[in-house]
């Protein structure tokens, strides 16, 4: 009897071990970097200070340099996909008319600083026609960090700059679709577009000197959240260097707008309780990496 048991164990032994190779041999697993640009455009604007009088509270274009880092892991028809991403930090002037009164700017010489890190999650199936559908999670943070030094004319007490800092949190789903087109033996092109649907929380913290040594910090008057649809467009160009390394060369476009009336959070009596705010944010990439497959 102990002999029957123990010859059926080696047997489920063997064909999980069969099975198990088997699997390994089929999955295929890919790491990859890139490098590259991300011309950002980012702009909000509100009557947050004055209600039926739109102003902009920043209008932001910058160029910065981007490094990814990823994988992927593929069975069969099926695979998984992440990346972490980070931006280099920007610097631009950020038109901001919040700090004009009367036309003439409270502070000289503006400053902003910008910074990007994004983190995303799929799963996907690769149908045989060449068409994949993917569905993710995506997560984004810009920081903008504003140096506001005084303006003499209108202040003539000299003390340290004020500073205003913006955080933008964006995550959510996406689901999209996306199509190889092999040209030869050794490249290929995919395009690929998708919809996102966000949950952006805008939070904005101003530090303000006062005297020659005290300061406060206190939030000014946009911290809110809002629902935002990003759409995404993609293009992929891939070359084989061997059976196993590759180089791609990629452009991404990612857009996304809003227009809505927001309920007010804050508790002065004699401001207004709602206030409208629009905003929209277009940004390009375009990257060049490697991808090894295992």
């Amino acid at each position: 009897m102990l002999s029957v048991i123990k010859k059926q164990f080696i047997i489920v032994i063997a064909i999980i071990s069969v099975h198990s190779n088997a699997f390994a041999q089929e999955l295929v697993f890919t790491p990859r970097i890139e490098a590259g640009t991300w011309m950002f455009n980012s702009q909000l604007s509100g009557d947050m200070y004055e209600e039926n009088k739109q102003r902009t509270w920043f209008d932001i274009n910058e160029i910065m340099a981007v490094l990814q880092l990823g994988a992927s892991l593929q069975w069969r028809e099926f695979y998984v996909d992440a990346y972490v991403q980070q931006s280099t930090s920007g610097s631009d002037v950020p038109n901001n008319e919040t700090l004009l009164e009367d036309g003439v700017d409270s502070y000289a010489n503006q400053e902003a600083d910008i910074e990007r890190s994004e983190y995303s999650l799929l799963v996907g199936y690769q149908f045989p026609s060449q068409v994949s559908l993917f569905i993710g999670y995506r997560f984004q943070e810009t920081d903008i960090n504003e140096t506001l030094p005084q303006n003499y004319e209108l202040i003539p007490e000299a003390r340290s700059p004020d500073t205003w800092d913006i955080n933008i949190e964006s995550n959510g789903p996406f689901l999209g679709l996306k199509y190889i087109m092999p040209i030869d033996a050794n490249n290929s092109l995919s395009l690929s577009t998708s919809l996102g649907f966000f949950e952006q929380t805008y939070q904005n913290a101003y530090t303000q000197v006062i005297g020659t040594g005290e300061f406060s910090q206190f939030k000014m008057l946009f911290d809110f959240e809002t629902d935002v649809i990003d759409l995404g467009l993609g293009a992929v160009y891939t070359h084989k260097l061997t059976n196993e390394l590759e180089v791609n060369v990629q452009g991404q476009l990612n857009y996304y707008s809003f227009d809505e009336r927001l309920a007010d959070k804050r508790d002065t009596p004699d401001l207004a309780e709602n206030f409208d705010v629009s905003a929209d944010e277009l940004n390009f990439q375009i990257r060049l990496g490697l991808q090894y497959r295992f």
